[in-house]
């Protein structure tokens, strides 16, 4: 045999070598062949941010695992809309296909709570309830009309003694507001 030959045959013989010692190395570290590598399943950590509600915390959560919703969070004058992967509210976490892939925090999402304002005329003509979010301001509506009488304005009592100021009073709950009149003329 020629030594070119011998070496070629020796080198082919080398590279099946490696070729199988890859192979099985791999096969090990996926638990294919052989042992399982002692590698430990990857944890990640999921924050919870409720955004001024009352839950905040955080689990751990193995790769690749869904993720147990908690209960919705409270917040005063909010109702809660859902969890978000992202602070802009954007990207929707759904619970039920969402998959672990690292670490991560989850942001609650909020709406206003509405709050029903009634009108109570006093007397005077239908004024339509209205419907504003926990903290705005409430629409002052178009003057009841009331034979013989004058509207003096809303107030927070049936005695009208509190009045309510539209540029700066907030709905913070549901309400009726009462109408007082003075005599025209």
């Amino acid at each position: 045999m020629n030594l070119n030959k011998a070496l070629a045959i020796a080198l082919l013989a080398a590279a099946a070598a490696m070729f199988a010692a890859t192979i099985a190395a791999v096969a090990i570290a996926v638990g294919g062949w052989g042992e399982p590598a002692d590698e430990p399943e990857a944890a990640y950590t999921v924050c919870f941010d409720a955004g001024g509600g009352d839950v905040a915390y955080s689990v751990e959560v193995a790769r690749g695992d869904a993720l147990t919703e908690p209960d919705p969070p409270e917040r005063e004058g909010a109702v809660f809309r859902g969890w978000y992967a992202d602070p802009g509210l954007v990207r929707y976490w759904s619970f039920s296909t969402g998959r672990v892939s690292g670490d991560m925090t989850l942001y609650a999402a909020w709406d206003p709570s509405p709050c029903l304002v009634t009108f109570d005329p006093m007397g005077g003509a239908f004024v339509p309830s209205a419907v504003v979010g926990y903290g705005s301001a409430v629409e002052e509506p178009a003057a009841p009309g009331r034979e013989g009488y004058e509207l003096e304005g809303w107030y927070r009592d049936p005695a009208c003694s509190q009045k309510w100021d539209f540029s700066a009073d907030e709905a913070r709950s549901d309400m009726r507001l009462y109408a007082k009149w003075s005599r025209a003329g």
